[in-house]
C-alpha cells in the first residue's frame, strides 16, 4: 500500500529512460500537490542540516541556493512559507513509513519548531 494512500488519491507515473536503467515509478498523492510538499520538505531538511553544521548562516544558505540553483526561494525560506511545523510533520511521517535516513528530520529543524523560531531567522548572535 502506497504512503498515505486512500480512495481519493491521484496516481502519478514517472518514467525513466531505458539508458538510465529505470522503469516506471508510481507515486500516490492526495490531490497531486502533496508530492511537491514531500520534495520541498526534503529540500528544507537539507538546508536545516547545513545550518545545523554551521556551514553558513540561514541568510547565506538561502542566498546561495537561489543564486546557485536558480530556485525561487532558499530552503529555509521555503520552510517558513510552508510552515516549519508542517515540514517537520511531513518528514516524521515519511521517516516512520519508509524508515530511511534521508527522511529523518534535522535536530536543528526540530529545535526551531519547538522554540517557535522561523527557519530563516539568524542563529543566536551574529558578529
Amino acid at each position: 500500500m502506497p504512503f498515505d494512500a486512500n480512495a481519493a488519491d491521484v496516481t502519478v507515473g514517472v518514467v525513466g529512460t531505458g539508458s538510465m536503467g529505470r522503469g516506471i515509478m508510481q507515486v500516490a498523492a492526495q490531490g497531486g500537490l502533496r508530492v511537491i510538499a514531500y520534495v520541498v520538505a526534503q529540500i528544507v531538511n537539507i538546508g536545516c542540516g547545513v545550518a545545523q553544521r554551521a556551514i553558513a548562516i540561514p541568510a547565506d544558505i538561502d542566498k546561495g541556493t537561489k543564486l546557485g540553483l536558480g530556485y525561487p526561494f532558499g530552503p529555509l525560506e521555503w520552510g517558513d512559507r510552508l510552515g516549519a511545523g508542517r515540514v517537520l510533520h511531513i518528514l516524521e511521517r515519511l521517516h516512520a513509513f519508509y524508515g530511511e535516513p534521508r527522511y529523518r528530520p534535522s535536530p536543528w529543524l526540530k529545535r526551531r519548531v519547538a522554540l517557535g523560531l522561523l527557519l530563516s531567522a539568524p542563529e543566536g548572535r551574529q558578529l
